[in-house]
């Protein structure tokens, strides 16, 4: 965790372990309280299971998912904010586009979400140890990343940071035995 933290530029106590990317979306995702006509923007350029995170508020939660279509391989974070309303939860974004390597302004996204009060959840694979990464003044609530690309760790394991500042307004998480930690 202290690790983790370090790499993060936050404390250890924001850091959690899970299995792969996937599980530590879906337990952002779980976290988060949705109520039905609540909406999550994310893009089409993500990776299959970060677009399959929004479906379980949305199939179970009745939450819309809107998608910021990019143009050439390219999505800005005002492409976003033209899909954002008072009614927006959730900015679901890569910080690296798996499929080009296209990186986004997280500081950008944060202040969206900032301005619209709504979480910010990001996948960082794609990043996480190849690009330097300091969530210290930026307002990422949730980040998700197996270790496994470049942290060269083995499959099946990964880091869940949760930010301190919206750990009380989330949920209890799904999390058991080593991952409650």
């Amino acid at each position: 965790k202290e690790e983790g933290a370090r790499l993060l530029k936050v404390t250890p106590a924001e850091i959690a372990f899970i299995d792969d990317t996937t599980m530590g979306l879906n337990l952002a995702l779980a976290a988060i309280p949705f109520t039905p006509g609540d909406n999550i923007v994310l893009c089409n350029l993500e990776y299959p299971q970060v677009a399959l995170s929004a479906a379980h508020p949305q199939q179970h939660f009745g939450v819309e998912v809107r998608i910021a279509r990019h143009r050439d391989g390219i999505v800005t974070v005002d492409d976003y904010a033209k899909l954002v309303d008072k009614r927006t939860r959730l900015l679901l974004v890569s910080s690296v586009q798996w499929i080009n390597g296209l990186r986004l302004d997280l500081a950008a996204f944060s202040q969206l979400a900032k301005e619209h009060d709504c979480f910010l959840v990001v996948d960082a694979i794609q990043q996480l140890g190849a690009i330097p990464l300091d969530l210290s003044g930026l307002q990422v609530d949730f980040l998700a990343a197996g270790a496994q690309k470049w942290l060269n760790a083995p499959f099946g394991l990964g880091l869940l940071y949760i930010r301190k500042g919206v750990q009380e307004k989330v949920r209890p998480g799904l999390a058991h035995g080593l991952f409650a930690l």
